[in-house]
């Protein structure tokens, strides 16, 4: 399954206290499990407009354990510009082994991380995060922990928005 967006950002030169994203939130928390055990899977984030990309999973317990919460675990990606780039995150079930089953972050087709069931090493967090239901939300958040608070030099308008062209999502038969 993959879902494939493209997303730019502003072009501000302060974007203190900023934090757009692509993410997807385990269906599981609307019935109950509560976070991070239900799962997250963020596709792209931007913090305080850095030209990174970040790409990060959320599971199992709050603190510590495989995901290392409450951090997660992530890895970034430079973005080069502020143009239109393509944002995806494939989940490849192919193998039918959940070992060798894989989560893959891309960025214009290019791939910049990819996670195995072996290296998350439980089935049961696995299953949460490769074949568990997910809904998607796109936002840009202001303030809080990971951006921090926006202060005066934060510009505003225009030059802070996500501007997204596309979602798509793609499943094979």
């Amino acid at each position: 399954m993959q879902w494939q967006a493209g997303i730019r950002m502003g072009t501000a030169a302060n974007r203190k206290g900023l934090w757009p994203a692509w993410w997807m939130l385990g269906d599981a928390m609307r019935h109950g499990t509560g976070w991070p055990m239900c799962g997250e899977l963020d596709i792209f984030e931007q913090i305080n407009g850095l030209m990174e990309g970040f790409g990060t999973i959320h599971c199992g317990q709050k603190e510590g354990g495989v995901c290392n919460e409450p951090k997660g675990r992530g890895v970034t990606t430079t973005i080069p510009d502020n143009e239109f780039h393509n944002w995806a995150l494939v989940v490849d079930r192919t193998s039918n082994n959940w070992q060798t089953e894989t989560i893959q972050w891309l960025r214009d087709g290019a791939p910049f991380s990819t996670v195995t069931g072996a290296e998350i090493g439980d089935q049961g967090i696995w299953s949460t995060l490769a074949h568990s239901p997910f809904y998607m939300l796109l936002n840009v958040a202001v303030g809080g922990n990971l951006p921090g608070d926006p202060d005066a030099s934060t510009e505003s308008g225009y030059g802070n928005m996500m501007e997204v062209s596309y979602v798509g999502v793609y499943e094979s038969v």
